[in-house]
């Protein structure tokens, strides 16, 4: 198996990798918005969303002082919509990948 689709599937194998780009699916967030909404602290919330940079799974836009992450990825946003129409036709009451909020 090539080696970026090895790095995508450990990124969305990972909860907290996970999390962060459900949210980040939705809106464009600061590190201090996304902190709260994720429940991970700053420090370690920056360390993810250095790797999953890394990876091209998230994205930056400096605004003034602010820097505003996003996820612009189609195979991201394929895999949330295909994890949401399976929980539809398997009958499940929530969707299987609820985002914390």
């Amino acid at each position: 198996m090539p080696r970026r689709q090895l790095d995508f599937l450990m990124a969305v194998g990972s909860p907290p990798w996970l999390l962060i780009l459900a949210h980040l699916l939705n809106e464009a967030t600061s590190v201090n918005v996304l902190a709260v909404r994720a429940n991970i602290s700053q420090t370690s919330l920056s360390q993810h969303l250095a790797k999953l940079r890394k990876l091209g799974l998230v994205d930056i836009r400096r605004y003034t002082k602010w820097i505003y992450y996003s996820c612009n990825s189609n195979a991201v946003s394929e895999l949330f919509s295909t994890l949401a129409l399976r929980g539809q036709h398997s009958g499940a009451k929530a969707p299987i990948v609820a985002m914390e909020s």
